[in-house]
């Protein structure tokens, strides 16, 4: 199997280990590993934003909206953050995503106006 080569290097780090807790001249030493089930964690799905609800889950909605609200570089993640209820880390997740789905398309419908301004300046 594939787990050999960990196991190895596993078992020569315990027998170095051993070696130096027997001593010099000690030939035998007993090395008793007890090995404990992991801590349950409460790790769960994050859940999903109240904005996702209803007609939004059926693809109903305007995709510029969305990103003229959420994906903004200045205020999106904080408003992310508020329709999340505070959970920084799926804010972050849904505005980078969201941020790079709108990226092959030329950024937010703002980001899109303010680069055909500066191009025909």
């Amino acid at each position: 199997g594939g787990g050999g080569g960990g196991r190895g290097a596993l078992l020569a780090t315990l027998k170095k280990g051993a070696a130096a807790l027997a001593g010099p001249g000690d030939a035998d030493a007993t090395l008793t590993l007890r090995f404990e089930p992991p801590s349950p964690c409460a790790a769960a799905p994050p859940r999903v934003p109240r904005m996702f609800a209803a007609t939004s889950r059926l693809g109903v909605g305007k995709g510029s909206d969305l990103l003229s609200a959420f994906a903004d570089p200045d205020r999106g993640l904080r408003k992310w953050a508020e329709v999340c209820a505070g959970d920084k880390a799926l804010a972050r997740a849904l505005f980078d995503t969201l941020r790079g789905l709108a990226a092959p398309h030329g950024g937010t419908p703002e980001e899109r106006l303010e680069r055909d301004r500066h191009e025909r300046a």
